[in-house]
């Protein structure tokens, strides 16, 4: 009877491992560790964002991604993209249509079998101010106070002599 009831916990252990291993083996994987690497080629509406894959978990990589927006939390972006340029390890998006003189803030993302993982902190960059380029300088009339660098009209006037 002993006999019986330990083959009986035996066969218990053996199924429960097997079914352990072929339904929830993804899980064997660990989720991606993604750094955020700094911007680069910050213009005035325009910034190439940057991120790396530190670790793939022991899973390949099937998507990568940023988020941004102007607060720094993260908490209600909305903005993302997966259309991302890859090079080894590295990742990057060249983000568009951004303000002049804004902050903006991002993160990287990465997904495995296991799952998405933000590792990456939240970095930040500052797009460029618009120029103003400055006006010429206006012409003043003969007679009038002039700054250095500023024009003065000379045009001769012809009288009549009598």
């Amino acid at each position: 009877m002993l006999h019986k009831i330990i083959s009986q916990k035996i066969a218990y252990l053996a199924f429960v491992l097997f079914v352990s291993l072929v339904f929830v083996g993804s899980s064997l994987a660990a989720v991606p560790v993604v750094e955020t690497r700094s911007a680069t080629n910050i213009v005035e509406t325009a910034a190439n964002i940057n991120g790396k894959i530190v670790s793939d978990g022991g899973s390949s990589i099937i998507e990568r991604r940023f988020d941004w927006g102007t607060t720094p939390s993260g908490n209600g972006w909305t903005d993302w993209t997966a259309n991302v340029s890859v090079a080894g390890d590295f990742f990057s998006y060249y983000l568009t249509g951004l303000n002049p003189g804004t902050t903006y803030y991002f993160r990287a993302w990465a997904k495995n079998n296991a799952g998405w993982w933000g590792n990456g902190s939240i970095l930040s960059f500052t797009t460029a101010q618009t120029v103003q380029k400055p006006l010429p300088p206006t012409p003043t009339s003969p007679g009038t106070d002039t700054e250095p660098g500023s024009f003065v009209n000379l045009t001769p006037t012809l009288q009549r002599l009598v």
